[in-house]
C-alpha cells in the first residue's frame, strides 16, 4: 500500500517553492497567462499530456490501467485585492492577490500530480487535472465543460482552503455544501421634484430605503437556509432635487436551484409591493450565477474514508454548509464528485488582504488528493 503522506513529505520543499511563485505573481480572471503557462510547463515536465481547451485553462492527463477516468479541479485566478500580509513572498503585482487561497489549490493539485506521476507504471486508470480560470468572476467551470474538458470522467474532486480548520485538516460535507447564488438589480421609479416641495413628487429614495428594510426581513425569515443582501444603493444628483429613480443591487444565496427560483420570486414581489406603497414602481432583474455544490454521497464517502486512511481520524472532520458559492459544482453536476475543505491554519477570512494560509497544509492536501484519485480510479 502506498504511503501517500510520507511521499508528500518528501516533496514538501518543492511544493512550497511552487506555491510561493504563484503567490508572488497573481493574475485575475481570464488573465492567468503566466499562471497557465507555468502550470503547463510543470505538468508536461511530469509526463502529463497537456491541452489548453479555452483561454488560460490547463488540462493535464495521465493514463495507466483500464480503471476509471477521474478528475481533480483547481481554480487558478486571484482577486483584485492589495496584499497586506507582509509575507516574504507577497504579491509583486499591485492591486492583485491570492486572497482566496487559489495558490494553495493549484499547488495541492500539482503535488497530487507529482505523487501520481511517481507511480505511473502502476496507475490504475486515467487521471485528469482541470486547472480552471476565472472562478471569482463569471465562472470558468461551465466554459471548460462546454469545451469538452470533463468528457469521459466518472467523478471530479477538489478542495478549498478553510480558515475555520487547523492547517491540513480535511473537512468533509455530504449533500448540500455551497449555496446557489444570484445577483439582482432593483430599479425604483418615482416622480422627481424640488426638494423644497416633496409633496409634489414620489421619492424613490424613500421607497428604496423601505425596500432595503423589507429585504432584511425577507433574509431573516430564511433562518440559516439562505441570505439576501443589499450591497449597493444609488440615487440622486444634487442636494435640492428629489430624483426620478433609485437603484438597489445585491446578492442572494440559498441551497438548491428550485429554492433559488422561489426566493427570486419572493424578492421580486417584495420590492414591487413596497414600491407601490410609496407611490412608486419597481423593476426587478435577477441574474443567476452559480448553482452551488451538492456533493454526491458515494464520492463523498470515498473521500472521507480515504482521507481518514491517509491522515488518521484526527486529520478529518465533518463540517457544515456555507453560503459561499463556487462553480466547481458544474463539474460535480455533470460527472458526480465531492468537494472538501483543507484547513488553512489562518483565522483571517477569505478575501481579506491579510489572508495567508499556512504552507504546511500542502503536504496533507497533496497526499489526500492523490489517495482519493487513486482509489476512485480503482473502483
Amino acid at each position: 500500500m502506498i504511503n501517500w503522506l510520507e511521499e508528500a513529505r518528501g516533496i514538501a520543499e518543492k511544493l512550497y517553492d511552487i506555491r510561493r511563485d504563484f503567490h508572488r505573481h497573481p493574475e485575475t480572471g481570464d488573465e492567468e497567462v503566466r499562471t497557465g503557462n507555468r502550470i503547463a510547463e510543470i505538468m508536461e515536465g511530469l509526463g502529463y499530456t497537456v491541452t489548453r481547451p479555452m483561454g488560460t485553462s490547463v488540462v493535464a492527463e495521465l493514463s495507466g490501467g483500464s480503471g476509471k477516468a477521474v478528475g481533480l479541479r483547481a481554480d487558478i485566478d486571484a482577486l483584485p485585492v492589495t496584499e497586506l500580509t507582509g509575507s516574504e513572498f507577497a504579491s509583486e503585482t499591485p492591486g492583485k492577490m491570492h486572497a482566496c487561497g487559489h495558490d494553495m489549490h493549484m499547488t495541492g493539485a500539482i503535488g497530487a500530480a507529482m505523487l501520481l506521476a511517481a507511480h505511473k507504471e502502476e496507475l490504475p486508470g486515467t487521471v485528469r487535472f482541470l486547472f480552471q480560470p476565472n472562478e471569482e468572476q463569471d465562472g470558468g467551470a461551465q466554459r471548460m465543460i462546454d469545451a469538452g474538458a470533463a468528457e469521459g470522467l466518472s467523478a471530479v474532486f477538489g478542495a478549498h482552503v478553510d480558515p475555520a480548520l487547523p492547517a491540513g485538516v480535511i473537512g468533509i460535507r455530504y449533500g448540500a455544501f455551497y449555496a446557489a447564488s444570484a445577483t439582482y438589480d432593483i430599479y425604483v421609479h418615482g416622480v422627481g421634484t424640488h426638494a423644497a416641495k416633496p409633496q409634489f413628487g414620489k421619492n424613490p429614495i424613500t421607497a428604496g430605503a423601505a425596500i432595503a428594510l423589507a429585504i432584511k426581513d425577507l433574509w431573516q425569515s430564511l433562518g440559516d437556509q439562505g441570505v439576501v443582501s443589499v450591497t449597493r444603493f444609488e440615487a440622486g444628483t444634487a442636494y435640492n432635487i428629489i430624483p426620478d429613480d433609485a437603484h438597489l443591487a445585491g446578492t442572494m444565496r440559498i441551497f438548491g436551484l428550485p429554492q433559488r427560483a422561489a426566493l427570486a420570486q419572493k424578492l421580486t414581489e417584495t420590492a414591487q409591493r413596497v414600491a407601490v406603497e410609496y407611490g412608486c414602481t419597481a423593476e426587478v432583474a435577477i441574474h443567476p450565477t452559480y448553482g452551488g455544490i451538492i456533493n454526491t454521497d458515494t464520492e463523498t464517502a470515498l473521500a472521507e474514508e480515504t482521507a481518514i486512511e491517509t491522515l488518521g481520524e484526527a486529520g478529518v472532520e465533518r463540517i457544515g454548509s456555507t453560503m459561499i458559492s463556487e462553480d466547481v459544482g458544474c463539474f460535480i453536476d455533470k460527472c458526480t464528485g465531492s468537494y472538501y475543505h483543507v484547513g488553512a491554519g489562518c483565522e483571517l477570512p477569505l478575501h481579506s488582504p491579510r489572508f495567508l494560509p499556512k504552507e504546511e497544509a500542502l503536504v496533507p492536501l497533496s497526499a489526500v488528493h492523490a489517495a482519493i484519485l487513486w482509489k476512485a480510479m480503482k473502483r
